[in-house]
């Protein structure tokens, strides 16, 4: 005689819950990540200018002004919940470092708004400098980039990894 299982009533709890955790992580494939603080129709204008024709070249401010002004409204909603002193510090970075431009690419290898550092960030980050939604880089997609501003600068609280605060212009 084959022994039955007796049924136990937390299996259909169970099963319930690992149903619910492979529908959650499938989704996740599909879903854009959150940027807390950003406007979604900000994030939409900004990739989309971005991607057709807001960067004007891979130099210091070669963008249109738009596409400038969307930058900087992407660098003021994502460093608000630091303070106005974090907004103020990070426009002048990114000011200083790639003019407001998401396509900006340096001669010393940084890339986008914040002008982060290749050599410096590849072998930790390898997954920025691969294609996506369109742009040559991660890197520069202008809210990405934004956002890797952001944790870099410790949420708005370090401004040591870029040059342009270590020599004084925006302190």
């Amino acid at each position: 005689m084959i022994p039955r299982h007796k049924y136990h009533p937390n299996s259909a709890l169970v099963f319930a819950g690992a149903v619910v955790m492979v529908t959650l992580f499938v989704l996740s494939l599909f879903v854009e990540p959150a940027y807390p603080g950003i406007p979604p129709k900000l994030i939409k204008q900004a990739r989309f200018l971005a991607a057709h024709g807001g960067v004007t070249g891979s130099c210091h401010g070669c963008a249109t002004l738009r596409m400038q002004a969307l930058t900087r409204k992407l660098v003021e909603y994502r460093f608000r919940p630091a303070g106005a002193g974090a907004v103020s510090t990070a426009l002048c970075v990114v000011r200083g470092e790639s003019g407001f431009n998401p396509g900006a690419i340096s001669h010393t290898g940084d890339y986008g708004v914040a002008q982060v550092n290749r050599a410096t960030w590849e072998s930790v980050y390898p997954e920025w400098w691969q294609p996506v939604r369109g742009f040559r880089y991660a890197l520069l997609d202008p809210v990405f980039n934004v956002n890797v501003m952001w944790s870099m600068s410790r949420w708005g609280t370090s401004w040591s990894p870029w040059v342009v605060y270590n020599r004084g212009y925006c302190s």
